[in-house]
């Protein structure tokens, strides 16, 4: 017994120093691995040449894995670092590194007071285009020299934008249509010059002036007022110097009777005077007697959206508002301002909304049509604008018909709604965005939503309303080579 009591005990203390001795390796070896690991430093914002020797030096093995154009980060410095600063790692371990490659934009140049040829000439030396000229008289400068840009100059732009300019004809010897550019820095009001492409203008039957509820007035054709039915036809975001999609959908308006609607974003990219003179007034702008526009966002990325005002004049509304109503035929037109913030909000009690209830409290037309520009419902890019709810229920209340909106850059229509979007054949409002004037179209991102009937973000295209006393058609006609159309009619309610 005694000999198996010492057996005992001697595997024992065998058990106890084999188990010592592996938890002591085990140590050994964690020590010896801890000893093989970096904590990795923060190279960002180095310069790579001395990232790379400082990693290097660290016992890491870093590569440059990638460059990307940065307006922020100097050229050559470190923008990302992977695995990223902190981390422990064994030597030899791979990092990688992307670097800058400086921005891509730089300053415009001036380009006031040179001739064409030497701005178009400076222009691609910083490699940029030339964009969109427009012509005006001005006693400032001679003939032929820039009297302003856009963007200004000093603006850092990427290389490649296009530059819009405006060109002198000199002083003005003959009567021309009038157009003042404030604010940029002109110091007298500018004529435009009277060129052929205004032919078809000139040439068109006698236009009468048609009082609106706002005050102003616009000219319409005779036989919109004498007899039904009547044409309205237009779309949203519409003009850009950097495209020509813009000149398509104007030769559809050339061709295409009765007054002519805008639903906002009217001038590409900020609605500067530069840019409605000239991105949108060669193209669109050979339909201004006739236009009832709507603002957008766009526009109001020039202060006060100034550009749009100044251009459009009375036919705008009050440049503080930018809402107003006119009447067509039997038909009662709102046209109402969808930037919330700038025109004291667009909520219940507003004084947007006020307005709105009054006018359609003034005016019990049997038809009616509201547009502006952010649409309520949309399966586009951006979605419907719960925020100009408060429009539709005081429209949906008063049995208002259509609604026009643009902003998504799609065509899509939709049946009859409530304000909160539930079908409503007997006394819905028929929505349709129509953001195909010009500008780059969006593709749509995902299904379409509740009540959508019939969308495209394939082509450019125009909005023809032909209104009658108690009914309404309407038709989407695509620019030439455009293969989507979408036409049907509707009744008062």
């Amino acid at each position: 017994m005694r000999l198996l009591r010492l057996i005992g005990k001697g595997l024992a203390w065998a058990l106890i120093l084999t188990a010592v001795a592996v938890v002591s390796g085990a140590i050994t070896m964690w020590f010896a691995t801890e000893k093989d690991k970096v904590q990795l430093p923060r190279v960002i914002g180095m310069d790579a040449t001395a990232a790379l020797e400082l990693l290097r030096e660290q016992g890491l093995q870093p590569k440059v894995s990638g460059r990307e154009y940065n307006e922020e980060v100097p050229k050559d410095a470190v923008l990302f670092q992977r695995p990223a600063s902190g981390s422990w790692v064994q030597k030899n371990s791979e990092v990688r590194l992307v670097v800058s490659q400086g921005g891509d934009a730089v300053a415009l140049p001036p380009l006031a007071g040179l001739p064409l040829p030497e701005a178009q000439q400076l222009l691609e030396r910083y490699g940029f285009t030339l964009g969109r000229v427009a012509k005006v008289h001005s006693s400032e400068r001679p003939n032929g020299e820039v009297i302003a840009q856009d963007p200004e100059a000093g603006v850092i732009v990427r290389r490649g934008s296009p530059v819009a300019v405006l060109l002198s004809l000199g002083p003005l010897e003959e009567p021309a249509p009038a157009l003042t550019l404030p604010s940029l820095s002109l110091r007298e009001p500018h004529r435009l010059q009277n060129r052929s492409r205004f032919s078809t203008l000139n040439a068109s039957p006698s236009y009468r002036r048609f009082i609106v509820k706002a005050g102003t007035s616009m000219d319409i054709p005779p036989e919109a007022e004498s007899s039904p039915p009547i044409v309205m036809v237009g779309a949203g975001d519409i003009a850009s110097c950097a495209r020509d999609d813009d000149d398509a959908t104007a030769r559809l308006l050339d061709t295409t009777g009765g007054a002519v609607f805008t639903l906002g974003d009217n001038a590409y990219p900020t609605g500067t005077p530069v840019e409605f003179a000239a991105c949108y007034d060669p193209t669109w702008g050979r339909h201004k007697s006739r236009t009832r526009p709507a603002p957008g966002n766009h526009d109001y990325y020039t202060r006060g959206a100034s550009g749009y005002f100044d251009y459009f004049g009375d036919a705008a509304g009050d440049p503080d508002k930018g809402y107003y109503s006119y009447d067509l035929g039997r038909w009662h037109i709102i046209v109402l301002n969808s930037n919330c913030s700038k025109i004291g909000g667009c909520d219940p009690g507003s004084p947007q909304e006020q307005w709105l209830r009054a006018d359609l409290a003034a005016n019990p037309a049997r038809c009616a049509l509201a547009y502006w520009h952010h649409p309520r419902f949309s399966s586009g890019r951006h979605g419907g604008d719960a925020t100009i709810g408060a429009f539709w229920q005081a429209l949906y209340e008063h049995n208002a018909d259509v609604v026009l909106a643009g902003h998504n850059h799609v065509y899509e229509r939709f049946a009859p709604q409530t304000p909160d979007g539930r079908p409503d054949p007997a006394r819905g409002i028929r929505q349709f965005v129509v953001g195909t004037g010009g500008d780059r179209l969006h593709k749509f991102a995902s299904p379409a939503i509740a009540n959508s009937e019939a969308r495209s973000d394939e082509t450019h295209g125009v909005l023809k309303l032909t209104l009658y006393p108690t009914s309404y058609e309407w038709q989407f006609i695509p620019v030439a080579g455009g293969q989507f159309t979408d036409a049907g009619t509707g009744r008062c309610h």
